[in-house]
């Protein structure tokens, strides 16, 4: 996982994400939406072995 600046914000479920690239323009996203993410992430083989980003 590649996450831009933390917050300490709440999540909002209004992240992108990028499989092998960066979010343009991200800046920042919430620790709680990126630990809801990676939850999630776990159980998806498409993120195995690769570099996902996920920001605003």
């Amino acid at each position: 996982m590649q996450p831009p600046r933390l917050t300490n914000g709440p999540a909002t479920g209004a992240y992108r994400v990028a499989v092998g690239d960066s979010v343009r323009g991200g800046t920042r996203i919430s620790r709680e939406d990126l630990a809801r993410y990676l939850l999630k992430a776990l159980d998806d083989p498409d993120t195995v072995r690769r570099m996902i980003a996920l920001a605003y």
